[in-house]
């Protein structure tokens, strides 16, 4: 799969991957490096409200959070009243929860697993 088109556009982001299976982390974590992103790593809700947002650029959230007191919507809530500015998008097996998530402010929702051109694609719309 060529990323390189998808490379030029984005200016190095970083990118806050909220994700609780380890598989799925690992598979984000290589389709967002090989876009150029930096990557930030929170497998539950309490790392990612710990998470500094300042050089954060984008936000991809799992909303099947199994770890934590926080669902993934309710989590992208506490977030939104942190860092209203960044840009998140949901990703989940669930597409039942699409609806909810552009109701609460998300820019987009995308199933799992995600083609890496899809996450490409997103993150260019999103990152300037």
């Amino acid at each position: 799969m060529n990323l390189n088109k998808y490379r030029g556009a984005l200016a190095h982001p970083t990118v806050l991957l909220i994700e609780d299976n380890r598989m799925l982390q690992l598979y984000a974590r290589s389709v967002l490096e090989r876009l150029g992103c930096a990557v930030k790593l929170a497998s539950n809700s309490r790392q990612a409200l710990l998470s500094c947002f300042d050089n954060i650029s984008f936000i991809l959230t799992d909303l099947d959070l199994g770890q934590g007191s926080l669902d993934g919507i309710s989590l992208f809530k506490e977030i939104r009243k942190r860092a209203p500015h960044l840009p998140a998008v949901a990703w989940s097996t669930s597409v039942e929860k699409s609806d909810e998530c552009l109701r609460e402010g998300m820019k987009a929702f995308i199933q799992k697993p995600t083609a890496p051109d899809v996450m490409g694609k997103l993150l260019s719309q999103y990152i300037h």
